[in-house]
């Protein structure tokens, strides 16, 4: 097991890997655009209200969570030849230094030799 930066794991086209669903990003900002359209078209409580809570609720989604999710190192684990790379920081915390390690690496060759090792006894 070893600790290192997320831009130290080499990338490959052949690598497996596993994010957070973009998907249910997408699902939540449309629900949200739904609510603040409500807001705004039933002025509720006043119209001042509904137009600042609903670019509130707007500003809010867009900046954190729903760009977090499209970030390239937004992965939560990735699977190589080398081994398994597991991001166990949250991709919401992208302000943070690149260089801190943040990465996991399980290598899966010296987990398969003691593997076999022990088939053998």
């Amino acid at each position: 097991m070893r600790f290192m930066p997320a831009v130290a794991v080499p990338e490959t086209p052949r690598d497996l890997v596993f994010r957070a669903s973009r998907l249910h990003a997408i699902h939540f900002v449309a629900a949200a655009l739904a609510a603040c359209a409500a807001l705004i078209f039933r002025h509720f409580p006043s119209p001042q209200i509904a137009y600042f809570s609903a670019s509130l609720i707007l500003f809010t989604l867009s900046h954190r969570m729903i760009a977090a999710r499209f970030h390239p190192q937004s992965w939560l684990v990735r699977v190589t030849h080398e081994g398994v790379f597991i991001h166990y920081r949250s991709f919401r915390k992208e302000r943070m230094w690149a260089g801190d390690p943040t990465v996991v690496l399980v290598s899966l060759r010296r987990h398969w030799i003691g593997a076999v090792d022990f088939a053998k006894v």
